[in-house]
């Protein structure tokens, strides 16, 4: 029998397209219209003022050619394998813990959990406090166990600025990820524990043998999550360093943000660049697109 076409189907099914029309049109308006005028933007100098300016590919090229786009780029690299490797084992051990038949568990879960559902700015604030090289508590608790022999700036220092907000984000996000291996955790069949069991499995091999084969569909799913979720990070290093000490923990989000918004953090007389700013965010997008696609590509090479 022959399947009716598109027309023939719209008009059979009119009221339940009139019914998705409202998000249809908001997702084209908030979604797709802003991707285009983006792309569009790039191509453009304009300080958000005066008449735009058409310069073609200078703005890529000058991406190419810029520095501190480099140095940008590379903290964000370290600060996504850092805290997805980091947060992710962590998470995956939190919840096969907190799955077993641990006295208070969900006390635990919850408190675990709380951090996530915090404002990652408000949470910036607290955390640069409690890090204060003049009296920050994280400085007094490690001079009384004596693991170091003065206050130290830890937001201030080039060399620990980038590694501290990485230990903040891990705190900050590790409970959600927590949850979604729960849920995991909770989906496998409990006779497949049985049967290692009775093959005389321990609990190490039944991690390794039944557990993590189990959870490999979801994890796969949490990891790219995870990654995009970390190549976006801006909250935490605008509010805890604005990328300093000498763009020691700039990431690409907060660049972005600072040529987008009156050149504030790049000099004086630096003044707001949209199109500059806009090649900037085209191109996470593209570092974003490529690893998606590896990851997709590696899902569907593990489910062959």
């Amino acid at each position: 029998m022959k399947q009716p076409g598109l027309i023939a189907q719209i008009q059979q099914s009119w009221r339940s397209y009139l019914l998705c029309t409202p998000t249809l049109v908001l997702f084209l308006v908030f979604m797709v219209y802003p991707v285009f005028y983006v792309v569009h933007l790039s191509f453009h100098q304009w300080d958000g003022i005066t008449q735009m300016k058409f310069i073609g590919w200078e703005n890529y090229a000058r991406l190419l050619r810029d520095p501190l786009w480099w140095k940008a780029l590379g903290n964000t690299m370290i600060y996504v394998l850092s805290k997805v490797c980091i947060e992710l084992s962590l998470a995956l051990g939190m919840a096969v813990v907190l799955n077993g038949k641990l006295r208070g568990r969900k006390f635990y879960r919850s408190v675990f959990f709380l951090p996530a559902v915090t404002s990652a700015a408000v949470i910036g604030i607290v955390f640069s406090g409690i890090l204060s090289p003049f009296d920050g508590t994280f400085n007094e608790i490690l001079m009384k166990l004596k693991l170091i022999a003065g206050f130290r700036d830890w937001l201030g220092d080039p060399k620990t600025a980038l590694y501290t907000v990485i230990g903040v984000a891990i705190w900050h996000s590790a409970g959600i990820n927590m949850v979604f291996f729960l849920a995991g955790l909770q989906s496998i069949p409990e006779y497949l524990y049985d049967a290692a069991k009775v093959d005389g499995a321990g609990a190490w091999r039944q991690f390794v043998y039944v557990t993590l084969p189990m959870l490999r569909p979801i994890a796969l799913i949490i990891v790219m999550l995870s990654v995009i979720g970390s190549f976006k990070v801006f909250d935490l290093v605008n509010v805890m360093t604005g990328g300093g000490p000498y763009y020691a923990s700039e990431v690409v989000t907060d660049y972005m943000f600072k040529y987008g918004f009156a050149g504030k953090g790049l000099g004086a007389g630096v003044i707001s660049q949209q199109g500059y700013a806009a090649t900037i965010g085209i191109g996470l997008f593209a570092i974003i697109a490529v690893f998606t696609f590896l990851q997709l590509r590696l899902v569907r090479d593990k489910e062959k």
